[in-house]
């Protein structure tokens, strides 16, 4: 079965009226954490992180606050770390609820961070209840692109497990409709097809299952020249599916072509 952590947070870069120094500000810190993510270097990131949140708290920057949360989420998630992950999915939602931008796209993410990390350790219930309180706020403001198909996807993915099994199709439907006309969006279209692959065989329609490995195989390796973080990310996310479904030898293929991604970076 895919990995429930089969998408990152989507990341909080503030577009908040207010100083732009500040948004700068953390927007270069984005661009340090995106060194250690190409790395997969959750310690380095972990540490980076803190040392901003105690900066935040001694500020009283609640901006800087808001983004460090949303960061922490999925540092713990992605480490085994419940407690942390759900602490500051907390912190996070109840920041953009002080910040009043819970109902804008830069505050509904730490909605959908939370929702994320809920499902991730074994709440899918509150996962579905986070993601449809922020799901008018992506339609109506997100663009279509990643962003929104993550959105969809992850929905779905609590949703199938809460046994909604029609509305979890209906979502991953509109997950693939928004990443076929995003480019470059082949990586996260083959999720959406194993996401489908697991849906199918938790309601025993073993028949549909092998379209879904095939076409999820054929979406992969158009983009086999890629060289990015997401895309090694993909294929580590990617591979143990293969597996699952007695694809090994592809699955080895990934497992590799993800390892020279990483070292490489």
């Amino acid at each position: 079965m895919l990995d429930r952590s089969d998408y990152e947070e989507p990341r909080c870069l503030l577009c908040m009226e207010g100083d732009e120094r500040e948004d700068a500000d953390i927007r270069r810190l984005a661009q340090k954490l995106d060194g250690f993510y190409a790395h997969d270097d959750m310690a380095g990131a972990e540490r980076f992180l803190k040392t901003w949140l105690a900066e935040s708290a001694q500020t009283g920057d609640k901006k800087l606050e808001f983004f460090v949360q949303n960061e922490l989420i999925g540092v713990f998630r992605k480490t085994g770390r419940k407690e942390p992950a759900l602490d500051s999915a907390d912190r996070a939602v109840a920041l953009a609820e002080t910040l009043g931008i819970e109902n804008r796209a830069d505050g509904a993410r730490a909605l959908i961070n939370a929702a994320t990390a809920y499902h991730a350790f074994g709440y899918p219930e509150v996962a579905v209840m986070l993601f449809e309180r922020v799901k008018p706020v992506c339609e109506r403001d997100m663009t279509a692109g990643y962003t929104l198909g993550s959105f969809y996807n992850n929905m779905a993915l609590a949703l199938a497990d809460t046994g909604e099994s029609a509305y979890a199709e209906e979502l991953y439907g509109r997950a693939l409709g928004v990443m076929e006309n995003t480019p470059g969006g082949e990586p996260e279209q083959a999720i959406t097809h194993l996401n489908l692959a697991d849906l199918y065989a938790l309601e025993n329609e073993n028949a549909k299952i092998g379209a879904q490995l095939e076409t999820a195989r054929s979406l992969l390796e158009k983009c086999a020249s890629l060289n990015d973080a997401n895309y090694a990310f993909v294929c580590s996310k990617c591979a143990p599916v293969f597996a699952h479904y007695g694809m090994a030898e592809y699955a080895k293929t990934l497992e590799e072509r993800s390892r020279r991604i990483y070292e490489g970076a």
